[in-house]
């Protein structure tokens, strides 16, 4: 009796529909090699195609990949703008301070 499984078969190592973890084509990869007959996605030109124009598709993030893309992510430094008159005064004070 097979088991029903997401995950690709040997024999499905050359298939473009082959993601590693589960088959882009079909729910049961190990059942469509039943009885040698072979996968009809190995050799479907058009299920290949429909799969590239899903690969090209924008990607929507979920609110966790966004969240760890910025876990990292140091804000810039801010930057001050000061007034001419106030300028030399900061200057003044870096000096004695030694900044």
């Amino acid at each position: 009796m097979l088991r029903r499984s997401h995950k690709p078969v040997r024999k499905c190592h050359g298939c473009p529909l082959n993601l590693g973890a589960h088959c882009w084509g079909y729910s049961n990869p190990r059942g469509q090699w039943q009885r040698r007959r072979g996968c009809p996605g190995f050799a479907t030109e058009s299920l290949h195609q429909l799969y590239l124009v899903w690969q090209k598709q924008a990607l929507i993030k979920t609110r966790s990949e966004i969240r760890r893309e910025f876990i990292h992510h140091r804000p810039p430094e801010p930057l001050y703008y000061l007034e001419k008159e106030q300028a030399a005064s900061l200057q003044e004070l870096r000096d004695t301070f030694g900044f």
